[in-house]
C-alpha cells in the first residue's frame, strides 16, 4: 500500500515541470487565477489558488461548510467574481474566495453539471438515488432552482450526467442532456 502522488504540470513554452504536488484533478480559471480543486472535496477541504500563472500556489480558499463531497469534474463553475460548487441537492456559491458561501437548494440529486448558458442562467444537471437524471435551471439574477419535473427517460440506471441548454432553439427552455447508464 503505497499510495499515490498527485501532481499538476505546467508547460513554460519549452519545458514541464511540476507547479503543485498534492490532491488536485479539477482546473478553472477566473481572470488571471487559476484555481485547483479535488474530486470529492469535503467541508473542511480548500480550494488550492494560484494567483501568478501556476508558478506558486500560497492562496487557499475554503470549501463549503455543508459540503457533502462527491465533487464531480463538471460541477465547478467560476467566473471572474465568483464560485459555483454543485453538491448533492444544492448549490454553494461564494464572492469573496471561500469567506463565505451562500446555500441555494436545487433538488436534483448528486449534481454533476454545472454550466451557464448564453444569457447567464445556469443549468445544473443531476442523478438522484434512484438513478434517475434531473435537470434544474436558475435564471439569471435569481436565487432558486426551477427543476424540471420529467426526468430524463432512461431505460436502465444513470451512472454520469453532463447538459447544456440550447440557445434560442427551438424556445429557450431547450435542454440537451447526456446520460451514461448501468447495463441492463
Amino acid at each position: 500500500n503505497t499510495g499515490t502522488t498527485d501532481r499538476t504540470w505546467r508547460f513554460d513554452g519549452k519545458k514541464w515541470s511540476v507547479a503543485y504536488t498534492g490532491p488536485g484533478d479539477i482546473l478553472r480559471t477566473a481572470g488571471n487565477s487559476i484555481l485547483l480543486f479535488k474530486s470529492g472535496s469535503k467541508s473542511g477541504d480548500f480550494i488550492q489558488a494560484s494567483t501568478d500563472g501556476g508558478l506558486t500556489w500560497a492562496a487557499k480558499y475554503p470549501t463549503p461548510q455543508k459540503a457533502m463531497g462527491g465533487l464531480k469534474p463538471g460541477s465547478v463553475l467560476v467566473s471572474t467574481d465568483s464560485i459555483y460548487w454543485a453538491d448533492v441537492n444544492a448549490v454553494f456559491k461564494t464572492i469573496d474566495k471561500g469567506q463565505h458561501y451562500s446555500e441555494e437548494p436545487c433538488p436534483v440529486g448528486i449534481i454533476t453539471s454545472l454550466t451557464r448558458t448564453w444569457n447567464n442562467d445556469l443549468v445544473a444537471v443531476g442523478i438522484d438515488s434512484s438513478g434517475k437524471v434531473r435537470t434544474a435551471r436558475q435564471k439569471a439574477g435569481d436565487t432558486s432552482w426551477q427543476v424540471i419535473d420529467t426526468p430524463v427517460p432512461l431505460s436502465s440506471a444513470a451512472t454520469g450526467a453532463s447538459g447544456i441548454m440550447v440557445s434560442g432553439y427551438p424556445e429557450r427552455d431547450s435542454v440537451i442532456v447526456t446520460a451514461s447508464t448501468r447495463a441492463g
